[in-house]
Formats: C-alpha cells, structure tokens, sequence
C-alpha cells in the first residue's frame, strides 16, 4: 500500500477557519478537529502553541461565543466568563 502525506501547513488553515467560523452549537465537533490538529503538530514537530480568539476575531461570526474576553482599559487582563474554550487559533 502507497503512503498517503497531507501538507500540515494545509491542516491548520482549514482548522483555524472552521474554529473561527463554524456555528456556536458545533463545540464537540471543533473539539475534535482540536485533538486531530494537535496530534498531528506534535507528530511532526510543528506545534508553535496557540491563542484564544478575541471578541474582535469573532464580530465576523454573527456574535459567536469568544474564546476569550478582554477587559476594557486593559491590555493584559482577561475574562473567561461566557466564553467558548474550542475557539483558538494555532499559530
């Protein structure tokens, strides 16, 4: 049987826009592109980490749930209440 490669590169383009952008009721779905991603990144060494998207990343999506809420006249200090934890993005 012939070996079959995927470009990681690919992988997480198409899974960073499906963690912005898929609809809020999607969460174990994102989940497991999360598990899949991470599991090839760390495989082939490319796991760089990740970031939690923003309500400013997430205005695009109809209002969709953040991953992370900044508190305002703070740049450092966040808020975890009514966030959505499968909305990241890795670099």
């Amino acid at each position: 049987m012939s070996r079959k490669t995927i470009d990681i590169e690919f992988l997480k383009t198409f899974v960073n826009s499906t963690l912005q952008f898929s609809p809020d009721g999607n969460t174990d779905y994102r989940q497991g592109l999360i598990d899949v991603l991470e599991q090839a990144l760390h495989k082939t060494k490319n796991y760089a980490g990740f970031v939690y998207l923003d309500e400013k990343e997430m205005e695009i999506t109809d209002n969709a749930i953040p991953g992370i809420r900044r508190i305002p006249g703070s740049p450092s200090e966040c808020s975890w209440e009514n966030t959505d934890r499968t909305r990241i993005r890795y670099f």
